[in-house]
């Protein structure tokens, strides 16, 4: 193996922190493979990038009390996947907001790849189930939002509608007659999207299904219906999807959408949210999000490490998509020194053993495990492993009820490294 690494200092940024531009070039004589992983900024805000021709990326820099663990499946088969579609057609959808949702359903559904399949829910005051083949909806009623799935058992549910080319004109003909009408349901509309999930994963005996499900959730309002309070709507949700655990993301049309509620509703229920502005293409900008997520590559992924790792970011990652890549940091005790075939020695006072860090994941053909190869990085990786702990402790303060614990370590990490967050400020001082 053969390193070679140049440095250089590229700029400054958020009040003192000054980023490494790092560029690692690593071939192997046997195949004269090669691998790249290059740290920079882009807009503010370092970035980390990895290419290489290899199928799995899979990188481990170890260094003075701090490692950081570079993760991209690159090539690995993508697994068919079940995409449970909520949609809002309340009276405040009314005219632009619904068009753009058709036009989005419509360049969304021709993304849909015949291996997947679908299911359609539409809310306003009223929860419609959609039986995509035979073009009907069942109308659901009950009035326990808060424990539904017994009350929804009652009812003739379809099941799993694969994507094909019938399929897809008939989910295109039900999106376009769809109408608006009554108040904002949301509690309803994402109670019948989960109990689907939960009836078709049940159906179809989760260890023999290869689809990996998801609820793509459209709204442009606040709940008028059920249940009205945003924290009790996440409360609720994040408690009936413990079990399920399906990503539920969250689309939010218009200015008038309550970003804040719809972001830590999809926190903390395994995915991300995104605001869809009225006056922009909607269409394009839904259709980039899909292609997004259109295709997991790897669900259930995590990072295992040595005992004396501490002070790590998240470890457990439910699905990887095609492009995603995977940045872990921690600390590490004792000192690291050099060994045969890259890997490195921990040594502590009165022991020592290797640091073995490994990845655990389910792909299309079932478990898989990952052991990287651990490197000694050309730069020190103390300030971004307090970047990347100070971003991730920003994020769970989104979705915490008590934040002083988590703003006292962002701000203590913030202020030790003189970064610039929601938590501290940059003074400029004008020269005389």
């Amino acid at each position: 193996m053969e390193t070679r690494g140049g440095t250089n200092i590229i700029g400054g940024l958020d009040a003192g922190l000054y980023l490494v531009k790092s560029h690692i070039e690593r071939t192997k004589e046997s195949n004269n493979q090669r691998k790249h992983m290059i740290i920079f900024l882009t807009d503010g805000q370092p970035n980390i990038g990895i290419h290489s021709t290899d199928e799995i990326i899979e990188v481990v820099l170890l260094q003075d009390g701090y490692f950081v663990h570079f993760f991209v499946p690159k090539d690995v088969e993508v697994i068919p996947k079940h995409v449970y579609f909520v949609l809002d057609t309340s009276g405040s959808m009314y005219g632009t907001k619904l068009q753009q949702l058709k036009d989005a359903m419509t360049s969304i559904l021709d993304e849909i790849k015949p291996e997947d399949a679908l299911s359609i829910v539409e809310f306003n005051s009223e929860i419609y189930i959609w039986d995509i083949e035979n073009e009907k909806s069942i109308l659901a009623k009950w009035d326990n939002y808060w424990e539904p799935f017994e009350d929804l058992a009652l009812f003739d549910l379809p099941g799993p509608l694969l994507a094909t080319n019938d399929s897809i004109i008939k989910a295109k003909k039900l999106v376009d007659n769809m109408e608006t009408r009554g108040g904002t349901n949301i509690i309803g509309g994402l109670d019948a999207g989960l109990y689907l999930v939960k009836s078709h994963i049940e159906r179809t005996e989760e260890g023999n299904n290869q689809r990996k499900h998801m609820i793509i959730f459209l709204t442009d309002g606040q709940p008028n219906i059920g249940i009205h309070s945003t924290d009790e709507i996440i409360e609720v949700v994040t408690k009936l999807n413990q079990n399920i655990k399906v990503p539920l993301y969250s689309l939010a049309f218009g200015n008038s959408a309550d970003i804040e509620f719809l972001k830590k509703l999809s926190l903390k229920n395994r995915a991300f949210s995104k605001q869809i502005y009225e006056a922009a293409d909607a269409a394009i900008q839904l259709q980039q999000f899909y292609r997004q997520i259109s295709s997991p590559l790897l669900s259930n992924v995590h990072f295992k490490y040595n005992d004396d790792a501490s002070e790590v970011t998240n470890t457990g990652f439910p699905i990887v998509y095609t492009g995603g890549e995977i940045v872990v940091t921690g600390r590490f005790s004792g000192r690291a020194r050099s060994r045969t075939k890259s890997r490195f020695q921990v040594g502590l006072p009165d022991r020592g053993h290797e640091f073995n860090p490994s990845i655990k994941a389910v792909g299309k053909r079932g478990p898989l495990t990952y052991k990287p190869r651990v490197h000694k990085p050309v730069d020190s990786l103390e300030r971004l492993w307090a970047y990347l702990s100070v971003k991730e402790t920003l994020q769970k303060m989104k979705i915490a009820k008590n934040k002083v614990e988590l703003t006292k370590k962002a701000l203590d990490i913030a202020l030790k490294y003189s970064f610039v967050t929601d938590l501290t400020s940059l003074v400029v001082v004008k020269p005389n």
